[in-house]
């Protein structure tokens, strides 16, 4: 009887000391985690882990106005026009947009007369403002910022204030942009910007140069680009119709 006795007890001692060891087996491997409830997708039966979530959500794409170049003499600015898309990049009608610019050095006052707006984007997910005036010479950023339902987005567009019309269409002509042509214009693109320069520079010199109708001063099959040394033929003014240059 006193043998099995000591056999219990021995027993006893045994899943105490597993019990025991188990104990701290579990508190050191929970220490040595930062997040220990992380392995319980892995350690509980029949549960799978998960893969992590690579859905960006709402986000903001630039449709114009990014390297817009806008005239202080002229008080004139390109147009900022974006557009917002959901998780599955269909446009989102009715999201809120802002538009803010620099407090203070080289920015654009809105249409409120401040240095932020908001809008709300239309049927097709766009969403601008008109009516900028340029302040101060200088590079600066717009910040968007756009929010629906609880989800929100955020980018930003670059711009430069220049003094005339002239430095503009030069700062284009170097490093490409669109320089605004209106209050809050649109703008007219780099090419254009090169073809008006190099009629402007033709005629100054003698030189007849026809553009063809993309607005473009280099050959064409129709109608051909013609280029003569002390033609008599003459260039009028250029206007806009339908996005292309007419002469």
């Amino acid at each position: 009887m006193l043998f099995y006795r000591k056999s219990y007890k021995v027993a006893a001692l045994v899943l105490l000391a597993s019990a025991s060891a188990l104990v701290d087996a579990q508190t050191y491997f929970s220490a040595l985690l930062p997040h220990p409830e992380l392995l319980k997708p892995v350690l509980q039966p029949g549960t799978l882990a998960q893969e992590p979530s690579t859905d960006i959500g709402l986000h903001i794409e630039i449709l114009s106005g990014d390297r817009g170049i806008n005239i202080i003499k002229k008080k004139t600015a390109v147009k900022p026009v974006v557009e917002v898309r959901d998780r599955n990049n269909l446009p989102v009608a009715g999201a809120a947009v802002t538009f803010s610019s620099p407090s203070d050095g080289p920015s654009v006052i809105f249409a409120n007369g401040a240095r932020s707006i908001s809008v709300t984007t239309d049927a097709t997910g766009h969403a601008t403002t008109v009516g900028l005036k340029p302040v101060n010479l200088g590079k600066f950023e717009i910040h968007i910022s756009a929010s629906f339902h609880a989800q929100s987005a955020a980018s930003t567009m670059s711009m430069t204030n220049a003094l005339t019309a002239a430095t503009a269409s030069a700062a284009a002509a170097a490093a490409g942009g669109t320089v605004a042509t209106g209050a809050g214009g649109a703008g007219l693109s780099t090419g254009v910007i090169v073809a008006i320069v190099a009629v402007a520079a033709g005629a100054a010199a003698g030189i007849p140069i026809a553009l063809n109708h993309h607005g473009s001063t280099a050959a064409a099959a129709t109608p051909t680009v013609t280029i003569g040394l002390g033609g008599t033929g003459t260039v009028g003014g250029p206007h806009l119709k339908h996005g292309n240059l007419r002469f």
